[in-house]
């Protein structure tokens, strides 16, 4: 009897153990939620396909067909690289070709593009930061700078690696590369093309072109300010900032969008404007006629808000502005880098799976498909139409799982 039990008892352990082993992960697979990071590949899943158009986003690609350019950033050849594409995701073609990093584009008044590189740089970004532009230790999403040290080099170097980088200037076909300014980032060009603002070790500094003559883009006071961008008729100027210094101001994360008066030579004059608050109000942009912003605002998720400038001010003095739904459910998706179309009422921007808090865990440049089939994309540049307050058609343009961000739209006068 005492052999039996022996083995009685050791079958009994030996089933234990096959049900931990085979039954326990696939009840935990039916909890699991619309991502597990376990599930994410260890390398690049290779191509990906694009959403299969409904007949409502086969008639939008038709109608943005010929509506101009639209300059972005990718990483898809293995380094940063400025591309343009027709808006409906056609004639897509890498313009810098560089082994440095080139990224932040932005079009000129004149058909120009104005972008970051640090192909000139002795210490390059890729010795400092990630291919999504961050370091190891996060202070923000898709933030460009880290501390303490390098990935492969001293922290000296990682000190001098920005002011090696720049702004540069190139003609619409990717020729004509030419220097503008040093140590200097996002950047955006006056209307007149006579003034260059640009974020430098976190403030705004605007250059005039012609005199090279340097100064301060917002109120010396002012805390961190991001993605400075002129308004349409040059008379303001918009950032992503965390305050006036010398008050009560939200953390390094809770980015405000500001709006400065200019002077008639470009320095900040009269009043500031916080017009916004949120967790992520990344790289706002102004609507073309001026009168309207557009900013990337959510903790969580991340969804496009249109605030008009003349809307009443809620209880906290803000403006509440509308959403311009595009990808849904809201709660699962990131919507960032924003670009309204000059001239018709559409928007590009990059669309991302929700965890952006996870992904130094996971695969840097890809997530496998969700479980009902439709796909997760990482930074996939899209366009949508813009009405605010409604849901709206969206296209993906770029495929592959790559990040695909910073977009610009440009349509000649």
């Amino acid at each position: 009897m005492g052999e039996q039990a022996k083995s009685f008892s050791n079958g009994l352990l030996f089933s234990f153990v096959l049900f931990v082993l085979l039954v326990v992960p696939s009840l935990r697979a039916q909890e699991k939620r619309w991502m597990d990071i376990q599930d994410c590949p260890a390398k690049h899943p290779g191509p990906w396909l694009k959403i299969k158009d409904s007949p409502e986003q086969a008639k939008l690609r038709k109608e943005l067909a010929a509506a101009g350019k639209i300059a972005f950033a990718s990483n898809r050849d293995g380094n940063w690289e400025i591309y343009v594409t027709n808006p409906d995701g056609t004639g897509q073609k890498n313009l810098t070709n560089h082994p440095g990093w080139d990224i932040y584009p932005r079009w000129t008044p004149e058909g120009k593009i104005i972008f970051f590189s640090d192909r000139d740089a002795k210490v390059k970004m890729a010795q400092i930061t990630n291919q999504l532009m961050e370091g190891i230790v996060q202070v923000g999403p898709w933030a460009l700078f880290r501390y303490p040290s390098s990935y492969n080099g001293s922290v000296a170097e990682e000190r001098d690696v920005m002011p090696q980088c720049g702004i540069y200037m190139m003609d619409a076909d990717g020729s004509n590369v030419k220097l503008l300014v040093k140590e200097a980032r996002t950047a955006s060009l006056s209307p007149d093309g006579k003034l260059l603002t640009f974020e430098r070790r976190g403030k705004t500094i605007t250059r005039n072109l012609a005199t090279s003559e340097e100064f301060d883009g917002v109120q010396r006071y002012f805390g961190l300010s991001r993605w400075p961008e002129f308004s349409p008729d040059g008379k303001r100027i918009l950032v992503a900032s965390i305050g006036d210094t010398r008050g009560i101001t939200p953390g390094a994360l809770n980015l405000m969008a500001t709006i400065f008066d200019l002077k008639s030579d470009g320095r900040p004059g009269g009043p500031l404007w916080n017009v916004n608050f949120g967790a992520l109000t990344l790289c706002p942009r102004w609507r073309p006629d001026g009168k309207a912003i557009l900013i990337a605002q959510g903790a969580r998720d991340n969804r496009l808000q249109e605030i008009d400038l003349s809307e009443k001010p809620n209880e906290q003095g803000w403006l509440d502005g509308k959403t311009i739904g595009l990808a849904t459910p809201a709660d699962k998706h990131i919507h960032a880098f924003p670009a309204y179309a000059p001239k018709t009422k559409h928007v590009a921007f990059s669309l991302a799976p929700l965890h952006f808090a996870v992904r130094e865990q996971i695969a840097p440049l890809g997530y496998r498909p969700w479980k009902d089939g439709n796909q997760i994309v990482w930074q996939e540049l899209c366009v949508g139409r813009a009405e605010a307050g409604k849901d709206n058609d969206w296209i993906q343009l770029t495929e592959g799982g790559y990040a695909n961000r910073d977009a610009d739209w440009f349509v000649a006068r």
